[in-house]
């Protein structure tokens, strides 16, 4: 898959930098970093929870935002009641290190209690599905950390206006670029995820189908998300018999699973509704990130099929 320096365009509005074309993605280190937090995250979390108001710093990122600066952004958890999983402060404009995101344990606390962990890991089991949780505490980090890498958010001064209303915040080019690259990184990461893994000729074909869904999601062409498709968006592996049998089961009478890749539709939604003029650079980043996969899918496949002539022509004289 191309890194962000080949990937992304860029077009200044009021010198402030507003990415208005490409996507930001993170980088590989960057993403390494967030798996690193995850679980430092959910120990405080389900072992030593803040109290109502309380923080407690965790560990920081180090990343390079859109423009090559580098910078460093510090996690905190804190306790706050309200409707947000997290935020991002950029602090000193003239400084890129001491970047804040905030992740709010309200929101996520009770997934983390015992009884919520349980409830995940009898999910897996009994389904194969991957913790929505984690999924969603990934997700929200990521999110943030985009909003870091943003340079119009970071070390420029955004004259967009912000609000929390619908259509004033779903129609800022900065949380276009910051939603829709949540997005395609979960499609970079579902891909990954399969081809690191050994992939069979039937993981192959789950991966392409759901990246053609994808684009004839947003195509218009069908309106449908196949389960494959939330499977590669939500990193869940293959599933064993039992597990596809109770999945079926679960789909089949509408039980409500771990549906943890609805929020990217949700929110993609939005921005159709609310800010059109960015939906054809949207559709467009979509394709070359999907035609990006594709042209990785192919590489593996003729990686695994020159390995095993290499060990089929060993056999033979042997």
């Amino acid at each position: 898959m191309k890194e962000l320096e080949n990937f992304r365009k860029y077009t200044n509005t009021s010198n402030l930098g507003i990415v208005k074309e490409g996507a930001i993605l993170l980088t590989s280190d960057e993403k390494n970093q967030i798996e690193e937090i995850i679980p430092k995250i959910i120990d405080l979390m389900s072992t030593q929870p803040l109290p109502v108001d309380g923080e407690k710093f965790i560990d920081s990122i180090e990343y390079v935002s859109a423009d090559k600066t580098l910078g460093k952004v510090n996690v905190f958890v804190v306790n706050k009641k309200g409707d947000y999983s997290g935020a991002y402060y950029a602090n000193d404009k003239q400084n890129p290190n001491d970047n804040s995101i905030v992740i709010n344990q309200y929101a996520f606390g009770i997934y983390f209690s015992s009884l919520g962990r349980l409830a995940f890991k009898a999910q897996k089991f009994l389904a194969g599905d991957e913790n929505a949780a984690i999924s969603a505490l990934r997700t929200a980090l990521k999110h943030e950390l985009i909003h870091a890498k943003d340079p119009a958010l970071n070390h420029h001064y955004l004259k967009e206006p912000y609000s929390h209303k619908p259509e004033v915040y779903y129609k800022s080019w900065a949380e276009f670029q910051t939603m829709t690259g949540q997005f395609f990184e979960a499609i970079i990461s579902g891909v990954d995820k399969v081809l690191s893994s050994n992939p069979t000729e039937k993981d192959i074909e789950k991966i392409e189908n759901g990246l053609n869904n994808l684009l004839d999601i947003f195509s218009g062409k069908n309106p449908n998300l196949y389960q494959e498709t939330m499977d590669m968006l939500q990193l869940t592996g293959t599933r064993n018999m039992f597990q596809q049998m109770t999945k079926n089961i679960q789909n089949n009478i509408g039980l409500p699973t771990n549906k943890a890749a609805t929020i990217y539709f949700e929110f993609l939604d939005s921005i159709r509704k609310y800010h059109p003029e960015s939906w054809k650079e949207f559709q467009k980043d979509l394709y070359k990130i999907i035609d990006q996969a594709k042209d990785k899918i192919k590489a593996s496949i003729s990686e695994m099929f020159y390995i095993n002539e290499i060990k089929r022509i060993e056999k033979l004289y042997n």
